[in-house]
């Protein structure tokens, strides 16, 4: 078998199932806690995540700069295989037990979740979207005969597609040098390990201001920071590039590399896939979240693929600069087109798209 396959084949195996498992884990997640969330904690719960999504990036530069590589590669698999093994656990959300026509175990559900008064109110509102839903049908062109799933399919796939394409990958490809670039020469293992030490408590800020601000606005603020770090970084390559002294700046790229880091954390992150569950009508969301997300990952393949060759040709400024671009793009797009989801429920939802 290790003839067959070479040392650079079986990393592209193991991104390619990595990619498969995590395309899944991020589509189920955001519906699941749409679903059987109450309207008031579904942003924290769902910011709750990329805390997770965040520990376990750091967590692994950690174990894959001290530990053999084998023994890291054991390590994952056994998380892996364990958190898979308690999935057995987790109950059924209230929506798909209506539609699999097991109302007692619905019932049962909410009743632990919002108590005895509360469930039959709860059963009666789910029973109504989900017959709603049903009705339209489920497949891939029920997308594109309704106006509202059209838009909230648009809605979704450009709200995602910049953030997982405004330059997170090449920052992070880059921090080792950025930290040279400021003086701070660092072992090559420290570097992640502070910039995902940094996202990891960004994360906890969502918690604090996206049930109090909206998803809008904390995008936009993400969108400002971002953008900001992206210009000045833009400034200061392209400085470097064509000569020019850039000794009395060292601090920028640091700065700009924090600066972006938390500000992707805010609202870059959590916000697209929050805000997609939330949109999508219920009879398209499980096919429609699954396109966006495939379209997503098959993009940023062809980017990170392609982006050395591309940089090489314009040179690092002016990419930044590019993803600045349609960084402030989507803000605009999500000032005035994307609806505010906060305290709505999913018919509200529907209502105003």
């Amino acid at each position: 078998m290790t003839e067959v396959f070479q040392g650079e084949e079986w990393q592209l195996i193991h991104r390619f199932c990595t990619g498969l498992g995590f395309g899944g884990v991020v589509t189920v997640r955001s519906t699941y806690v749409v679903e059987l969330s109450d309207v008031e904690l579904r942003g924290k719960l769902n910011a709750t995540a990329m805390i997770f999504l965040s520990l376990g990036m750091l967590l692994s530069h950690i174990f894959r700069a001290y530990v053999p590589l084998k023994l890291f590669n054991t390590l994952a698999i056994i998380i892996a295989v364990s958190i898979a093994g308690l999935f057995y656990f987790v109950v059924e959300t209230p929506f798909y037990l209506i539609e699999k026509n097991r109302e007692e175990d619905a019932k049962h559900v909410l009743t632990h979740l919002y108590g005895i008064d509360d469930a039959q109110n709860k059963l009666i509102e789910i029973k109504l979207i989900v017959n709603e839903y049903v009705a339209k049908g489920r497949t891939f062109c029920d997308i594109f005969k309704s106006r509202k799933a059209m838009k909230a399919f648009n809605i979704s796939l450009i709200l995602i597609l910049p953030a997982q394409l405004c330059g997170l990958d090449l920052l992070l490809s880059k921090s080792q040098t950025i930290f040279e670039s400021s003086g701070v020469f660092l072992d090559h293992r420290i570097a992640p390990l502070i910039v995902c030490s940094t996202q990891l408590l960004a994360c906890f800020i969502p918690l604090a201001i996206i049930e109090r601000i909206g998803r809008k606005m904390s995008y936009l603020i993400s969108a400002m920071g971002v953008i900001t770090a992206e210009l000045f970084l833009g400034l200061y390559y392209s400085l470097q590039e064509i000569g020019h002294d850039v000794g009395r700046i060292y601090w920028v790229p640091i700065t700009a590399l924090l600066v972006f880091v938390i500000s992707y954390s805010i609202g870059f992150a959590p916000v697209p896939w929050m805000v997609m569950a939330e949109i999508l009508p219920g009879n398209i969301k499980p096919i429609a979240s699954s396109i966006i997300a495939s379209i997503v990952h098959l993009v940023l393949f062809v980017i990170v693929f392609t982006h050395n060759e591309l940089r090489d040709s314009i040179g690092d400024g002016k990419w930044f600069w590019i993803y600045g671009g349609i960084t402030s793009l989507v803000a605009m797009f999500m000032t005035y087109i994307v609806p505010e989801t906060k305290g709505k429920n999913l018919q509200e939802i529907q209502a105003v798209l």
